[in-house]
């Protein structure tokens, strides 16, 4: 029986190992999750103000305009 113990609690100890591990690395995910969320966000918003102001800019521009209003609706 002690033979099985030691196992038993050996494992127990890599099993505990592994999900410390995994719950760090879902962490860090998360937080490149939340980065290129607001990446994206900033990114569309400053695409979509070029756009508008290139639209009101010149008539000659509404072809750039849209073509910034269609990349910044990209992801």
């Amino acid at each position: 029986m002690t033979v099985t113990s030691g196992l038993e609690s050996l494992a127990q100890g890599e099993f505990e190992d592994i999900r410390d591990k995994a719950a760090a690395k879902a962490s860090r995910a998360d937080g490149r999750v939340k980065f290129w969320n607001a990446a994206h966000v900033g990114m569309g918003a400053t695409a979509a103000a070029a756009a508008g102001g290139a639209g009101l800019a010149d008539a000659g521009m509404r072809v750039l305009a849209g073509a910034l209003a269609l990349v910044s609706r990209l992801r």
